[in-house]
């Protein structure tokens, strides 16, 4: 439910943001603010989106419990190696190569997963780094991506009070 609530506060953020698209691209309005609009197709995340999630994670140098998971860096699973097999705060890891470990997991991994669950949905930059962001924190299911509230929200199931309500 967190993870939805921040999700919404996203959409809210979305319209401060610049966007840029090509003039052919549909135009929607959010809170009087003109936004244009592609499909996820179209998207890859943005350097807010990659800030955010960084922001939203924090740093961790050493191995730390996440829940569900030991992660290390920004949220990155922490699996260790063959040489020195994964144990709570055994082993550490740079800001640099944690943030080049994160951004390539999402470049390869989360962002795919979006595209896959919302095909032919249109969405601005904003809205598609919050999904991405949202598959990253929940580490990827499709299931949490395409029922999430924003989604719901972008192919007219809810309305956006609705969608915040969530």
């Amino acid at each position: 439910m967190r993870i939805e609530k921040t999700l919404l506060r996203i959409l809210a953020i979305s319209a401060s943001m610049t966007i840029m698209f090509s003039s052919a691209s549909p135009v929607t309005i959010y809170n009087n603010i003109q936004i244009s609009a592609v499909t996820s197709a179209d998207l890859s995340i943005s350097q807010n989106g990659i800030n955010f999630i960084c922001n939203r994670e924090s740093f961790h140098s050493t191995c730390y419990s996440d829940n569900t998971q030991s992660s290390i860096g920004y949220g990155t699973k922490c699996t260790g190696s063959a040489e020195q097999p994964h144990t709570s705060g055994s082993h550490s890891i740079t800001k640099e190569q944690a943030y080049a470990t994160m951004k390539s997991q999402i470049e390869s991994t989360y962002s795919p997963k979006v595209r896959t669950q919302t095909t032919g949905v249109s969405m601005n930059q904003s809205q598609f780094d919050a999904l991405v962001s949202l598959a990253y924190n929940c580490g990827g299911g499709t299931s949490r991506i395409s029922n999430s509230p924003l989604v719901k929200y972008l192919n007219g199931e809810l309305s956006e009070v609705e969608a915040r309500a969530q």
